[in-house]
């Protein structure tokens, strides 16, 4: 399920709002091709999340994507040949399991 969220200042009819929880979000940032973008997300998962001790929350993932407002070259979508964003996970500390899991 893909969420997209737009500015504040943005007044589009038929818009469902959604508020996303609050808490630890680990943010990383992607430059690169939208093809390997898919690798990144597995590789934030199976290899910084674990090297950082931190584990997935539940919760929703956030990506926020950059773009340039003022280029006039890219008419759609499929005219980005570089993506830049930020892929924000929902995280956990390793000891604040330990501490939570001890309480139970």
């Amino acid at each position: 399920l893909y969420t997209i969220a737009l500015d504040h200042n943005n007044n589009l009819e038929h818009i469902e709002p959604i508020v996303n929880e609050g808490g630890l979000y680990l943010c990383f940032k992607y430059i690169g091709s939208l093809e390997n973008f898919s690798d990144f997300i597995s590789q934030v998962h199976l290899a910084a999340m674990p090297a950082l001790k931190v584990r997935l929350r539940t919760s929703s993932c956030l990506i926020e994507i950059h773009h340039n407002h003022h280029d006039d070259t890219i008419k759609c979508f499929k005219d980005i040949h570089t993506m830049e964003c930020d892929y924000c996970v929902p995280v956990v500390a390793d000891d604040e399991v330990n501490i939570q899991s001890n309480l139970l």
